[in-house]
């Protein structure tokens, strides 16, 4: 691997008035195309493994455009967007994923997804994700009901694309949606989502979706949110939150970058994001949505603020 550039830590502070109250550490690392390292957060921070959760959803969204789902059922690059997202369940995803599952003469019913909290199933986050998998399943004549199984011709193909993206196999375990989440050393997440960010051709669809995802921001993720808000500041960028507190970022540039809250706080994972994005991809990055992650004002009862969501690099050299 290549020589990394250290800092030795990145938090997210969370200050009132002047204190600072809490503090979520955050683990990072960027690699290239070729999965050497160019940053990390702290030193063996490129070895940890995480589990990648949503983030992987680009990567399992490629096999079906590879396929040619899209045109034979007249879907958009919105449809491939929702197929990316962990949406908010409001009107316009569960839209996008309603027409979806309609062309592929499928209805909510053929979701084995469950709820979020979110409303019924086709309002859960994940419900996109899900949809093309299922419509992918029409086109090649695959049974439907099976579709999580993990011997699934589905099941089977999206792993290998997630594995050929990441460099390796990954360990597998399951999901909150049911789908498999995949569990990799975190410089072969940063290496895959360096792949996405050039469409790299190693995975057949993946231009698509990456272009899918930058045309469309705010379907794969509501605005104000770290991800959608990378990608509608900088066209050059790719971007997708996973849970736990974790971010993968991807660039035409061919950097790939991936920060992951260690405490899984959802709270602190868009300014952790920016903050990797502005240090190992996009140094200029910025718009006013930003500059509020960046800077995210704690709030009283009486919407006054009275603190700050802050990320803070901390006691090494600069990145």
């Amino acid at each position: 691997m290549g020589i990394a550039i250290v800092t030795r830590m990145l938090h997210v502070e969370v200050t009132r008035g002047s204190i600072v109250e809490s503090r979520h550490d955050v683990r990072g690392c960027a690699t290239n195309l070729d999965g050497e390292v160019v940053g990390e957060v702290s030193p063996g921070d490129a070895e940890w493994p995480m589990f990648m959760r949503s983030s992987a959803k680009p990567f399992q969204a490629a096999p079906a455009v590879a396929a040619g789902v899209l045109g034979e059922l007249g879907l958009s690059d919105r449809h491939l967007a929702v197929a990316c997202a962990s949406h908010n369940g409001s009107e316009l995803p569960v839209a996008l994923v309603r027409e979806v599952l309609t062309a592929a003469e499928l209805d909510e019913g053929a979701l084995i997804i469950g709820r979020d909290g979110q409303g019924g199933p086709i309002e859960h986050q994940c419900s996109g994700n899900h949809a093309l998998v299922l419509a992918w399943c029409v086109v090649m004549g695959w049974p439907t009901h099976t579709y999580l199984r993990r011997d699934h011709p589905a099941q089977i193909t999206m792993q290998s694309v997630v594995a050929a993206a990441a460099g390796t196999e990954p360990h597998l375990e399951r999901d909150n949606c049911g789908m498999p989440t995949h569990r990799f050393r975190m410089c072969e997440i940063a290496t895959a989502y360096a792949r996405l960010g050039v469409g790299w051709r190693g995975v057949d669809g993946l231009t698509e979706v990456a272009a899918a995802m930058r045309s469309h921001p705010f379907v794969v993720r509501e605005a104000g949110q770290g991800d959608s808000e990378l990608m509608a500041a900088d066209p050059a960028l790719v971007a997708k939150h996973g849970a736990e507190g974790a971010i993968g970022i991807g660039s035409s540039s061919g950097i790939g970058a991936i920060a992951r809250v260690v405490d899984g706080a959802p709270r602190a994972w868009g300014a952790a994001g920016v903050a990797v994005a502005k240090r190992w991809i996009a140094p200029r990055v910025a718009s006013p949505a930003l500059e509020v992650i960046e800077h995210q004002p704690v709030l009283d009862g009486l919407e006054r603020p009275i603190g700050e969501l802050r990320a803070v690099w901390s006691d090494g050299a600069a990145g």
